[in-house]
């Protein structure tokens, strides 16, 4: 990834530990891509807006975990809605939207794999931020077991 970019053309920032391009897994994968394949395969629509926006949360997360904890709705949010020109309110519905329609059309077993244990059962599905964190940490995990 030597001479990698940024949107404007500057060199992007490295891990200062491990000199390593942070928008890319342990397997040379870019994460953006390892996000939206798990979406799909969780059955979250690429038509709709939430999946975009929780695409964007979830590599957020995944590269800067602990600016991001606890401050979802006041960091998260609002710069989700800035990059894609919208409100935090609708970022927020939009991702629930998207979390709703994983749950009652993804598949139970991926869905498992992921949520297992950390699923409220009065609800039936995690919360924004949980979903979020779950799929980040798992990505993490896993990103030298396999590949999805």
């Amino acid at each position: 990834v030597f001479g990698s970019t940024d949107k404007e053309g500057k060199p992007k920032q490295f891990d200062k530990k491990t000199n390593i391009d942070p928008s890319f897994s342990m397997r040379g994968e870019k994460i953006e891509n390892r996000v939206t394949i798990v979406l799909q395969k969780l059955g979250i629509s690429t038509s709709i807006n939430g999946f975009f926006y929780l695409k964007s949360a979830i590599v957020k997360k995944y590269n800067n975990e602990k600016e991001y904890m606890g401050k979802t709705t006041l960091k998260l949010y609002p710069e989700i809605a800035a990059e894609f020109d919208t409100t935090s309110t609708r970022v927020e519905r939009s991702i629930r939207h998207a979390i709703e329609q994983c749950f009652s059309r993804g598949d139970i077993n991926l869905i498992n794999e992921f949520f297992g244990g950390n699923i409220n059962t009065e609800k039936g599905r995690p919360t924004n931020s949980e979903f979020i964190s779950c799929v980040a940490n798992h990505l993490k995990v896993n990103s030298r077991i396999r590949a999805y």
